[in-house]
């Protein structure tokens, strides 16, 4: 039990902050508009669509990489006992910081928060911004998104954290979290299909949009996906002994691609399996693949810096497009050039943002957990 901790963390640095770069820069595309490019490139841009899914399948991974550790310095600690508490804050701890930083921002320069979910209810109540603080506006369709136009990710991923210890302890083999996977998928149709016949006239289209992408509902199967890679790196350890891996690793990862490019294409589809359940698949083998031998195309320098600071350059994009878009757009007469001078500016922008709040309020802020801990 102890090896696979140890040999969890040791493969994260190989490729998880490359595929965090990746999913990074796949949200950044569509949102700065790569989907309305014409040709083989618009359909790229909408498969960015599928970028926060990435970042479900790889926090869901640590998650339990994180609670393994956590038992192994905690031996006998039980739910009913409190005995994950000190796990619970130090998690929300590393959200909050720039979290609540972009909170601030977005209500400066966007006050009136984001029209298209709040729908009739036409601006951000005191009940809303409550909701935001203490990550539950995932549960409320009108909240969901309402403030940063983006939080939805972070109100999912809230929602697991406190649902992880009560996972970790039953799915405790690669077999259970493939059963686990399953009857997600299963289950995730049968709610949604309930939901749907309970959405109401007024602001259809933010509970359809809520129920059929959003919710925690339809995302656990996505997270359900990173449990099982986590189940599986702790069996792949003989398997980067093969001389052949890098072999294995490039047919892995082009066998995914090629069926992440069908289902982007529409062409790739499982009778009552959500598009986002067989991303995770395939993007669990993108994952596997690098774990058996990191490849350049992947695994480089560049992806792995957007990676290290993915976190805080999701939170700030969303606002640098906004305002972009408002106040100093470019105009070359050439929708690539549009987009791409877009597209480099919002990165390197939201980047810096990131690299200095993770500075003056991040890292401070997570040393001094690092301290309570070794307390």
């Amino acid at each position: 039990m102890g090896e696979a901790g140890i040999s969890v963390r040791a493969k994260k640095e190989n490729w998880v902050d490359a595929v965090k770069g990746i999913a990074m820069c796949s949200v950044l595309m569509i949102h700065s508009g790569a989907n309305s490019l014409p040709g083989i490139a618009g359909k790229i841009g909408e498969a960015g669509a599928y970028g926060v899914q990435i970042f479900y399948v790889i926090s869901a991974c640590l998650v339990f990489a994180s609670l393994e550790r956590y038992h192994q310095g905690k031996p006998g600690i039980t739910i009913q006992g409190g005995g994950y508490l000190q796990w619970w804050i130090r998690r929300l701890l590393r959200l909050v910081p720039l979290y609540y930083t972009a909170l601030i921002l977005y209500r400066i320069f966007l006050r009136e928060g984001d029209p298209y979910w709040l729908g009739s209810r036409g601006s951000v109540s005191a009940v809303n911004m409550i909701a935001h603080i203490l990550l539950l506006h995932g549960l409320a369709p009108h909240y969901i998104n309402s403030v940063l136009g983006i939080e939805w990710y972070l109100g999912n991923l809230a929602l697991f954290y406190f649902m992880a210890p009560f996972l970790y302890r039953k799915i405790n083999s690669a077999e259970k979290s493939v059963c686990f996977f399953l009857l997600t998928i299963l289950g995730s149709g049968l709610v949604n299909h309930a939901a749907f016949a309970l959405i109401p006239e007024v602001d259809a289209y933010i509970y359809e949009a809520y129920i059929s992408s959003l919710w925690i509902v339809t995302q656990l199967p996505v997270m359900a996906g990173g449990i099982c890679l986590y189940h599986i790196l702790r069996r792949t350890d003989n398997l980067r002994t093969w001389g052949n891996r890098k072999i294995l690793s490039w047919c892995i990862l082009a066998f995914s691609v090629c069926m992440i490019w069908g289902e982007t294409d529409g062409r790739n589809q499982l009778f009552g399996v959500s598009g986002y359940a067989l991303f995770a698949v395939w993007s669990v083998g993108i994952m596997l693949s690098q774990v058996l031998h990191p490849l350049p195309l992947i695994c480089n320098a560049l992806f792995r810096k957007i990676g290290q600071n993915s976190y805080g350059i999701y939170l700030f994009h969303w606002l640098i497009i906004k305002l972009y878009t408002e106040h100093m757009a470019f105009r070359t007469g050439n929708p690539y050039g549009d987009w791409g001078i877009r597209f480099v500016f919002v990165l390197l922008v939201s980047y810096g943002m990131s690299v200095m709040a993770e500075r003056v309020i991040g890292i401070p802020l997570i040393l001094w957990t690092e301290n309570w801990k070794r307390e």
